[in-house]
């Protein structure tokens, strides 16, 4: 009825204020899924000496970063409860007339955590003299759930070989590690490359032996960051400087856990009372490591992969606000050479470019008298069946006459490069060898607002944006298994948007209301870097498609 009347007050037409209404119900009925896993629960009852119940005890929680507080009274039955409590430490304070003060600091709150403070006992004095008790950091969870916990002092002290905190969920336990990546396009994720679709979640990284994809979600403040198309990979970097805490569900937790069977809430860091702020610089280089035994020996290079990782951050109260208002913002750039690698793979010789698939052309031969050439080309001149454009069979010999030629597949004919070495003296008898090195630079921007209205009505936002410029030298064609070069490259402007809304409002000592809302958005927009080198008419690729759509580039 407070929330009509003000509408009213404030002159919004009938239409809006039914429209408002509406969307306010929906938010109600939905909040505890949306938000659920970003708060916590702190509970407790308060007795005097004999063990009798205090009813109608002053109970304040105040959080230790900000100074913010919340207030409640015991019930009938002594107890209390703060609910959808944002993670950190808070000192609770407890007075009640005709006892002392009871108090106990540094009650540390997770996601998802439901605390309960124990041996509450009121001494019998004047509420002017204060009891307090040892800190409760591990105060015992009123659940059955199996989770760990990483906060932020073990975030900067273990170490981590890039930038992303998923990386350290290899250290829980139940947890295993397989997979692997390079040029051949095998899945796995490779915690030394700072990337903005990439994650250990769904490419590698398993818990409880759960499946690859599809048995872990990750949540950053509340937002779901898994990419729904694979079940993999993440829509932003979960930043080891930006995040306050990681916490990772692995059974046993509560229905408001609507993912799963793993679940890994990031919480971002939050501004506090006072002002706090940091400078750094990351940097990697193979060029410092030492060679190992087996290249050395073969007279190899060390890699020549460089990272630099230049960041800083700050947060504390916004000026004028009276310390109701608190602030966090982190900024980092990051500047990677990646490993240099060689394209080996097999490409079509100049003899069939001319139609000969046959084992008797000079380049062809060379493919058969290596140990390889059963598993390649030597055998496509027998294996060779079908009619050519007149009708005939194709001849046993593998030459194909001109006359045959599909103009079609002599333009894709020019997408491949051409041999470049002899199969008979390369390892795996292929006839290409390329050596790419690439870059992938970037950065991410992460903001957190906290606004303690009133001592019944908080507000949260974070806003997370992160964008990079991807290179992407190589593509595998058509149903060839190894990729080769793409003429003139890829490369893709990626970015993403990570948005989180948070209201919450005490009505009373039974009733507290959260509302809110996120959404992640994730653009990958691969392009070719020279689009004239694949178009159609650069080419010469006559056809145009079953529905002429009027794509300008060659079908893939």
């Amino acid at each position: 009825m407070e929330q009509r009347l003000a509408l009213q007050s404030h002159g919004i037409p009938r239409s809006s204020r039914i429209t408002a209404a509406f969307i306010f119900v929906v938010m109600l009925i939905v909040s505890a899924s949306l938000h659920a896993q970003t708060t916590g629960t702190i509970s407790g009852t308060v007795t005097d000496p004999s063990g009798a119940v205090v009813p109608k005890a002053k109970v304040v929680l105040r959080n230790q970063s900000s100074g913010d507080a919340r207030q409640t009274v015991s019930n009938g039955e002594g107890a209390f409860s703060f609910g959808l409590v944002v993670p950190g430490a808070y000192d609770l304070k407890i007075e009640a007339q005709g006892f002392k003060s009871w108090q106990s600091r540094g009650v540390q709150v997770n996601p998802g955590d439901q605390r309960v403070v124990r041996e509450i006992k009121l001494a019998i004095g004047s509420t002017s003299e204060t009891v307090s008790v040892e800190a409760v950091t591990d105060a015992p969870v009123d659940s059955g759930e199996r989770s760990a916990l990483l906060n932020s002092k073990q975030i900067q002290n273990l170490s981590l070989q890039g930038r992303d905190v998923t990386e350290l969920v290899r250290i829980l336990p139940g947890t295993a590690v397989f997979g692997g990546g390079g040029v051949g396009n095998s899945g796995g994720f490779d915690p030394g490359n700072v990337s903005l679709n990439n994650s250990s979640v769904g490419n590698g990284f398993n818990t409880n032996g759960n499946v690859n994809r599809g048995g872990t979600d990750l949540f950053s403040d509340g937002a779901h960051i898994i990419d729904p198309g694979c079940n993999c990979v993440a829509t932003q970097t979960v930043n080891a400087d930006m995040v306050a805490e990681v916490k990772v569900q692995t059974s046993n937790f509560g229905a408001d856990s609507a993912k799963g069977p793993v679940v890994i809430n990031a919480v971002g860091k939050s501004g506090s009372s006072e002002f706090h702020g940091q400078g750094y610089l990351y940097t990697r280089n193979t060029g410092w490591n030492a060679n190992d035994w087996l290249t050395n020996n073969q007279e190899l290079p060390r890699g020549n992969d460089k990272k630099f990782y230049p960041g800083g951050n700050i947060g504390g109260p916004i000026p004028y606000t009276h310390k109701k208002a608190f602030f966090f913002a982190g900024y980092e750039y990051y500047w990677q050479q990646l490993p240099g690698q060689t394209v080996s793979t097999y490409v079509p010789t100049v003899s069939m470019r001319n139609g000969d698939f046959s084992s008797t052309a000079l380049d062809n031969a060379a493919f058969c008298s290596t140990p390889k050439a059963p598993n390649t080309m030597c055998q496509l001149g027998a294996n060779l069946h079908g009619f050519l454009l007149n009708g005939s069979p194709i001849p046993a010999s593998g030459i194909i006459p001109s006359s045959s030629f599909d103009p079609g597949g002599l333009a894709l004919f020019k997408l491949y490069p051409l041999p470049n070495v002899d199969p008979t003296t390369t390892q795996g008898n292929v006839n290409f060898l390329q050596p790419i090195s690439t870059q992938q630079n970037g950065w991410m921007f992460h903001t957190r607002l906290d606004y303690n209205l009133s001592e019944n009505s908080k507000f949260y936002f974070t806003y997370n944006e992160q964008r990079e410029l991807d290179s992407i030298p190589l593509r595998v064609f058509f149903t060839q298994t190894l990729p080769v070069p793409f003429p003139g490259g890829m490369s893709s402007n990626d970015i993403s948007h990570t948005v989180t809304g948070h209201f919450l409002h005490v009505f009373s000592p039974t009733l507290t209301n959260d509302v809110g809302g996120s959404i992640a958005y994730l653009n990958v927009p691969i392009r070719p870097n020279d689009p004239s080198l694949v178009s159609r008419s650069a080419l010469g690729y006559p056809y145009h498609g079953a529905f002429n759509n009027g794509d300008p580039r060659f079908p893939a």
